[in-house]
């Protein structure tokens, strides 16, 4: 992946870099430790290839693959464009993104990496987006950065969906990959969120200066964003985890340039 900063400053901390990841010559790090904090996000992307691969969500888990094959769950999620709920795989058919009707099959795709994956770019990654949205709400489960990011990834497609279906458009299917930059380093905010945040009902935030520092490269990234034009505006602010909000504003008005 691109590095987001020069060699010299270190991708975690902002200190003197000595260091760059040794898999695809990409982030630089000023320790082992810091590279290592970034791994759990990193492994995703780093390629010895170039360039490197884009942002992919990884395969469903199988606990979650087991519970929505089961009888005994019913995971409903909330479709706010039509504002009514509907059994997950009845919502994913309501997108458009998996039209047929064995539900089995699309989990067993879903567990599958990206490569092997028989259902295409966008609809892989909004199918696991949304469904570990559902997952993450209906049980109350977010204890992975990848379920942050889908949580807040599931309400922009929200958002998304109501401001195209009000103009009479569909979502482009290169929205993605135009949100690649924003949604990895969204990401790495959360590993750093999930491994640094005390669990005290009012964690001090002043102490954490590395979380500040990804705060700064997400906003920087969030601005950078190529969105088409029809799906300006206000449409949606991300939040990092509970008790501590991290509103990233699009900035993107309908008066902008493309």
């Amino acid at each position: 992946m691109t590095p987001p900063s020069p060699i010299t400053e270190c991708f975690v901390c902002g200190a003197a870099a000595t260091q760059r990841c040794s898999g695809c010559r990409g982030p630089s790090f000023c320790s082992r430790a810091c590279q290592e904090l970034t791994w759990p996000y990193h492994k995703h992307f780093c390629r010895r290839s170039t360039p490197a691969t884009a942002f992919s969500w990884p395969p469903l888990s199988k606990d979650v693959a087991h519970s929505l094959r089961s009888s005994t769950v019913i995971m409903e999620i909330e479709d706010i464009a039509r504002g009514v709920k509907a059994e997950w795989f009845r919502h994913v058919r309501a997108e458009g993104w998996f039209k047929g009707d064995d539900r089995n099959f699309l989990l067993d795709q879903l567990n599958r990496p990206a490569g092997e994956c028989l259902i295409p770019e966008p609809a892989r990654s909004n199918t696991i987006a949304t469904i570990r949205y559902g997952f993450t709400h209906t049980f109350h489960k977010a204890s992975d950065a990848w379920d942050g990011v889908a949580h807040e990834y599931s309400v922009f497609l929200q958002h998304c969906s109501e401001r195209h279906r009000f103009i009479g458009l569909k979502l482009p299917n290169d929205l993605l990959e135009r949100l690649n930059p924003f949604l990895q380093l969204y990401l790495l905010y959360e590993i750093l969120y999930l491994k640094f945040a005390p669990l005290s009902p009012s964690p001090d935030y002043s102490m954490l200066p590395s979380m500040e520092r990804a705060a700064e490269k997400i906003e920087a990234a969030a601005r950078q964003v190529d969105v088409p034009p029809e799906i300006r505006g206000d449409l949606v602010s991300f939040a990092s985890g509970p008790g501590h909000q991290l509103h990233v504003m699009m900035n993107l008005s309908d008066d902008d340039d493309p």
